[in-house]
């Protein structure tokens, strides 16, 4: 499959009544927005602001950063592939394991890559690399570095321009980049996304930040128009009423921490240690590809097959906990299963 990300739904055929493959906040707030989507339906009949420049704007008073430090993009996932073609043909590493769409992109782009793990990064950059590409909080791991953590390596390697994808920073309480650390840093890029903590993948819309003429150097390459009226309207509800979606992490950790105390059981897999709501599983028997399939044809559930991460393999599967009743369905299933090996 040339697109193995979480969330694949549509490849299924059949009703998925759990979906913890998508590491997405699970409740629903489409009926506060439906409202604002029918109004803006009238605009649609004509093109959108071929920068996204309101929500821009938006982002930028609200962040406290100018204008040029922002570039809105269709999704976390085009601000990606944006950095990547600005700096074509450069020597770039990637932390693994972690998002494919950085190598994916890279490579599309003629970079020149290299690998290390999340443990080798804590060392000497190579003196050869010019681009760094970093998830943090990190997927499919949930592993974070703290923020004094990434501007010491920022500020010990000024000829590498740092691409920091914090697109779960909200899945964290842990103190993570500021939007202001790119104004005293030219040779950051921080990428965040606007659709996971709100629960609207659908909506492609994320953004990134950065010294204005690493932000001039990105719209050089950007086609005008990526983001379209929809995304824009339904991203400056979110923004400007942000208080009333705060994220209740401390819920969402409980539930991890429960749903992991239930499957502890289960001698045939193992939760490893993770700093968000998403979590590894370590499978001891059988296949993740065997585990996802079963779980998907006899009981409707939808987890996320991890071995087409870079430096995983086919007895890791990420989970991303769903509410009680969900998670304890879940549980069951993999129960049976077992059962079945």
């Amino acid at each position: 499959m040339l697109f193995g990300h979480g969330d694949d739904i549509a490849a299924h055929g059949r009703e998925i009544e759990g979906n913890f493959s998508s590491n997405v906040w699970f409740e629903d707030y489409t009926k506060d927005i439906a409202p604002l989507v029918a109004a803006a339906m009238r605009s649609v009949t004509s093109y959108p602001e071929p920068d996204a420049a309101s929500l821009r704007r938006l982002l930028a008073q609200e962040y406290g950063v100018r204008v040029d430090n922002v570039l809105v993009s269709n999704g976390a996932i085009e601000a990606i592939y944006l950095a990547a073609q600005a700096w074509s043909g450069k020597r770039s590493l990637v932390v693994t394991p972690t998002f494919s769409e950085y190598e994916d992109a890279c490579k599309l782009h003629q970079h020149k890559l290299s690998f290390c793990t999340e443990g080798e990064f804590d060392g000497a950059i190579a003196p050869e690399v010019e681009m760094a590409w970093l998830c943090n909080p990190n997927n499919p791991t949930g592993s974070i570095r703290h923020r004094q953590q990434i501007l010491s390596m920022v500020e010990q390697h000024p000829q590498v321009l740092f691409v920091i994808d914090q697109s779960y920073g909200s899945f964290s309480s842990y103190e993570l980049l500021r939007h202001t650390d790119v104004l005293t840093h030219n040779n950051l890029i921080v990428i965040c996304s606007l659709t996971k903590c709100f629960a609207i993948p659908g909506i492609r819309v994320g953004y990134c930040l950065s010294a204005s003429q690493n932000i001039e150097q990105m719209l050089r390459v950007k086609i005008p128009w990526s983001v379209n009226t929809l995304a824009i309207e339904v991203a400056k509800h979110f923004i400007s009423n942000r208080s009333r979606y705060e994220l209740p992490l401390d819920r969402w950790m409980g539930l991890k921490q429960q749903l992991c105390s239930m499957l502890a059981p289960i001698e045939e897999m193992e939760a490893l240690a993770s700093q968000t709501p998403y979590f590894l599983m370590k499978l001891h028997r059988g296949t993740s590809s065997d585990l996802k399939a079963y779980l998907v044809s006899k009981h409707g559930l939808l987890i996320r097959d991890a071995a087409n991460f870079r430096g995983l393999d086919s007895t890791y599967v990420r989970i991303a906990p769903q509410h009680e009743a969900a998670n304890a369905k879940l549980v069951k299933a993999i129960q049976q299963w077992t059962t079945t090996k």
